[in-house]
């Protein structure tokens, strides 16, 4: 008998998982996981996240789980070990959510019927099985207080700390009020507060893993949050998360998926703020934009700006949509601009958003400055496109975040490395893509 990958075994059923269960998590057949166990095949470097994300492990301490053993104990040297990137498991309410998302089929099912199901409210609560059953000690409502008062707290974090530390931090709080859901007895007021927690940290953890390039990680905590808002039931929270899903979808190369995301959320939010209704058009503007859809995106960008003329002074609107205002909107329609390779429409406005953006929002400069710099260059305006690229380095490079770096390899490629003006750009960005 050959070299095995015994470790890799038993890691697999230290979580009780089958290798079908394993292989599923991972995105692979289940044949393809067990000759990896049995060492006649060698996981491939991209599919090492898939594998580590099953596991609930770090690509760096995957590298011992994938040495193989021979039958006389001796392990065979492994691959060279890939950058450290730690990936938690997926949260999960119950086994129909653990596994709701991890694959564009089921995706797509979320999105069709399923989810004017979930919006409508006609079918049963997917998380009437979750209830207090009162097998544990009450809960402590100064627990809840915490947890309720952490939201907002983690949300603003969002803005000034990317990350892989701080998507930790949000799903260790989301484990913990799904794990007070599961044990602690509660009141149906604590429940529904309970469930608002778990709607509003799946969101936003979800919205962190897809800043961060884990899509099927945030396809998976999406819905959960879709499920746990429908619960309560909040169309807020619910809008808020649908939202989240079509820039998630029109980003990653699914626009049609995107304009019926957002279609849907603003057909179900005619009774909400008109704030959230300004957000959710601008949703609609971007998937169109993805599809190269001119005149609707710019149809969807006329009812956003009527949206937010609507919208009281005061800000009569939840606290979780804070951050929109009409820089958020120039930024949202500069980006709509730039993907229709309409750069002059996308100038004015990406300039407006910039002049109105926060500078402790670092992430966020770093996108509107690329964005910006790309319609410079589109515009055949080298050397200011330049100018602006060289004040958004700094940013990526201090943002950490994958969305930032990924829009910048986008324009690295489109850079001629023999203009002295790009030469030295292209140095720095190499260093900070390569």
């Amino acid at each position: 008998m050959g070299a095995t990958r015994a470790a890799l075994s038993r890691r697999r059923c230290e979580l009780g998982l089958t290798q079908e269960g394993a292989a599923h998590a991972a995105g692979v057949d289940r044949s393809t996981w067990h000759r990896w166990e049995t060492g006649q095949t060698t996981p491939r470097p991209n599919q090492r996240r898939g594998i580590a994300a099953a596991l609930d492990v770090s690509l760096a301490d995957l590298v011992p789980l994938l040495e193989q053993t021979t039958p006389g104990g001796t392990a065979t040297p492994p691959a060279p070990p890939l950058a450290a990137h730690v990936v938690l498991p997926r949260p999960s309410l119950d086994d129909e959510v653990e596994s709701a998302v991890h694959d564009r089929r089921r995706f797509l099912i979320l999105t069709g019927a399923a989810l004017t199901t979930a919006l409508t409210g006609t079918a049963a609560s997917p998380l009437a099985s979750l209830s207090g059953d009162g097998r544990g000690s009450k809960l402590d409502p100064a627990v809840l207080q915490w947890l309720e008062e952490g939201v907002p707290r983690l949300r603003r974090m969002d803005d000034h700390v990317a990350g892989e530390g701080l998507r930790q931090v949000v799903l260790g709080q989301l484990r913990i009020a799904i794990d007070l859901l599961y044990q602690a007895t509660t009141t149906g007021e604590q429940e529904q507060r309970l469930l608002t927690v778990i709607s509003h940290l799946a969101q936003l953890g979800g919205w962190i893993s897809f800043d961060e390039g884990w899509h099927s990680s945030a396809q998976t905590l999406f819905s959960t949050s879709l499920k746990a808002a429908h619960t309560i039931p909040d169309p807020g929270l619910i809008a808020n998360t649908l939202a989240a899903m079509s820039l998630q979808s029109a980003l990653s190369g699914h626009p049609d998926d995107g304009v019926h995301l957002a279609t849907t959320a603003l057909e179900h939010a005619t009774d909400q703020s008109p704030l959230i209704q300004t957000m959710l058009a601008t949703r609609l503007a971007r998937a169109h934009a993805r599809q190269g859809d001119s005149s609707s995106c710019g149809k969807a960008l006329n009812l956003a700006e009527r949206h937010l003329d609507a919208a009281p002074s005061g800000r009569d609107a939840p606290e979780w949509i804070y951050y929109f205002d009409p820089a958020e909107l120039q930024a949202q329609a500069g980006a709509c601009w730039v993907d229709l390779g309409q750069p002059h429409r996308a100038l004015p406005v990406l300039h407006t958003a910039l002049d109105g953006l926060s500078p402790t929002y670092v992430r966020d400069g770093a996108i509107y400055r690329i964005r910006t710099a790309t319609a410079h260059i589109d515009m055949g305006d080298l050397d200011q496109g330049c100018t602006v690229l060289t004040d958004a380095l700094p940013l990526v490079h201090q943002a950490k975040a994958a969305r930032p770096l990924e829009d910048l390899r986008a324009l690295h490629t489109r850079l001629d490395p023999r203009d002295p003006h790009a030469r030295d750009l292209n140095d720095q960005m190499h260093a900070l893509i390569g």
